[in-house]
């Protein structure tokens, strides 16, 4: 179930990014609104719904952090499309998913563990999803509170980065 929620995240992003780029009915932008606080609403869900049931998985611990990154990224590169947030913001926020996915997988392969979700990254995907809603309802705030999103998601980065580097033996840390 809660893997399934995580996937409903993934599939809303083609919507989300048709209501914004394509805007092909009245009220487009706040309908893709609606639909990335659902995304926020699984996100929180997905996690509460693995831990109460017991469905804490490997896989869940990959799926759920990819599903924000996505569905970030994809939004962040709609938006600078439109004109709405400038192009660096989009394009500092991939090249740090980049590195720290690329890093994740190699440190995967190498010792076998996956680094659950931690307050820093948490708070980042909050703040950017905070700045994103800002900007779809048209608030100047928005585009700061991405700045400091990034800003933020850069710091948790290094956070992860710390915590995989000091890992010891082989393993799964546990749920966040």
């Amino acid at each position: 179930m809660a893997n399934a929620l995580t996937m409903l995240r993934l599939l809303l992003i083609p919507l989300v990014l048709v209501l914004l780029i394509g805007q092909p009915v009245p009220g487009s932008v706040g309908w893709a609104l609606g639909l990335l606080l659902l995304s926020a609403a699984t996100d929180v869900a997905d996690g509460w719904v693995a831990r109460r049931r017991g469905e804490i998985s490997r896989l869940g611990m990959l799926l759920d952090p990819l599903a924000d990154k996505v569905t970030l990224i994809a939004v962040l590169v709609a938006l600078a499309w439109l004109g709405w947030i400038p192009w660096w913001i989009a394009l500092l926020l991939l090249g740090k998913e980049t590195v720290q996915v690329v890093a994740a997988a190699w440190f995967w392969r190498r010792r076998d563990r996956v680094v659950a979700a931690r307050w820093p990254g948490k708070a980042a995907t909050v703040t950017l999803y905070g700045g994103v809603a800002l900007v779809l309802l048209g608030w100047r705030g928005g585009v700061p509170l991405l700045v400091a999103g990034v800003v933020l998601s850069v710091g948790a980065g290094l956070y992860y980065l710390v915590l995989a580097l000091r890992a010891g033996k082989p393993s799964t840390f546990g749920p966040a």
